[in-house]
Formats: C-alpha cells, sequence, structure tokens
C-alpha cells in the first residue's frame, strides 16, 4: 500500500473513532421487522394480551404479553397471512396461510392446522375476510373475492365443511358478528343474516351508491351500529 493511502486510511480511523463510530455499542433488535410493511393488527376480544400482526415479507407475528414482547410464527404453520385478519373464537384463532388455506390453532397461534380437507372450495380466491360464530358447533364465516361461505369446524384436524352461502357483485369487504346477526358487505350492498350465517338478505337502508370499501360495527344496549368506508 502507497504512503499517501495509508496516510488517508488512519485520518479515516482517527476522525471515526473521534464520532464513537469504532465504540458504539453492538446493533440491537428494537422489535419485529422484515423491511417492509406491517398488515393485518388484530387483539383477541377474548385476551387482550394476544395479538397477531402479519409482514409483506411473508412472516407472521404473535405476541401474548399485550405487544411487548413479539416472535415470529414458524413459516411452516403460518406464513403469507397478510390478506386477512385474524378471527378469535373462545379458545380458538383462525387465520389463512397463503390467503387461501383456512387454519385454526388452539395454543394461542404457536401452532396451526387445517380446517378443511382437499381442495378449500374458493379455489384460487383470496380470503379477505374471516368472522366467527361462537355458538356450538363453531361456524367460521369466510369472505373471498365475490362470495361468502359458512365453515362448520370438525372436532379434529381437516374436518370442516364448507358451504356457500352468499354471492355478490363485488369482493367482499366486510363480515362482522353482533348480537346473532351476521353482517357481510359485498360490492355496493350491505346484507344481514339471522340464522347463524346460512342465509342472507339485504338490510333496509344500503350506505350509498359506491363500491363499499370497508364494514365494521358494534352493539350498544340492544341497538346495533355499523360504519362503511364507501367509494366516490
Amino acid at each position: 500500500m502507497r504512503r499517501g493511502s495509508v496516510r488517508r486510511l488512519a485520518l479515516v480511523l482517527v476522525v471515526l473513532s473521534g464520532t464513537g463510530w469504532l465504540w458504539a455499542k453492538p446493533f440491537q433488535v428494537m422489535g419485529i421487522g422484515g423491511a417492509g410493511g406491517m398488515y393485518t393488527p388484530m387483539v383477541s376480544p377474548y385476551n387482550p394480551k394476544l395479538m397477531f400482526v402479519s409482514c409483506d415479507m411473508s412472516g407472521s407475528y404473535r405476541s401474548t404479553d399485550g405487544g411487548r414482547h413479539w416472535e415470529m410464527i414458524h413459516h411452516s404453520q403460518m406464513n403469507s397471512s397478510r390478506s386477512c385478519r385474524p378471527a378469535f373464537g373462545p379458545s380458538e384463532v383462525y387465520w389463512t396461510k397463503g390467503g387461501r388455506e383456512l387454519r385454526v390453532s388452539t395454543d394461542a397461534g404457536k401452532t396451526w392446522r387445517p380446517v378443511l380437507s382437499g381442495a378449500n372450495p374458493w379455489g384460487r380466491d383470496t380470503v379477505s375476510w374471516l368472522a366467527v360464530i361462537p355458538t356450538e358447533p363453531r361456524r367460521v364465516m369466510v369472505g373471498t373475492g365475490s362470495n361468502v361461505y359458512a365453515v362448520e369446524v370438525g372436532n379434529t384436524a381437516a374436518q370442516g365443511k364448507a358451504n356457500k352461502v352468499l354471492s355478490g357483485r363485488g369482493p367482499c369487504r366486510g363480515l362482522i358478528y353482533i348480537d346473532e346477526k351476521v353482517y357481510a358487505a359485498l360490492g355496493k350492498t350491505v346484507y344481514v343474516s339471522i340464522d347463524r350465517g346460512k342465509t342472507f338478505n339485504p338490510v333496509n337502508a344500503q350506505p350509498g351508491p359506491g363500491e363499499i370499501l370497508h364494514l365494521t360495527g358494534g352493539a350498544t344496549g340492544n341497538r346495533e351500529v355499523l360504519f362503511a368506508a364507501v367509494s366516490n
């Protein structure tokens, strides 16, 4: 190495040491991340310390202490789950692996098993919404590109059965279980079911002329309230 190069290298080392770069603490992980965005955050209504979130780098994460610590779910159990939020039953969690395969966990999201046997009835459609009817037998409502399915959950792995219960002119933008009723938004229409998701009818009042982008809601006392975001 030439003398001039040695001098320049020594100068660089002196400058870096003066800024503290050479003596800085080792890099530490500050939280979950994957060089991308975070999606589908959800907190269990049955256990506020149980949380889930997904990453656009295919990782799926869970926290069992209210978000203080996070761990990545093993990719063989759950991955590429950002097409929809997880849905919670009293003692289980439902989510989709790869956006299409419906899976269930009974150990707070550590391990997951398939709900259905064979091919998914929605084929290559991506699941966009999930809702759980917590009565027995358990029923999971699944919203896809333009349909809603009712899945009767079995007691053992891959024993569930799915039936198409609603088709609309547009993608499913919301599934809500409120006070023994199921509300679904497809295209420009909000539907309601009073028989645990077996049959649906349009609600009397619709939110607007545009496509429904998102539907949510809740109940206070004997009153049910729906909120919808609609395109112009």
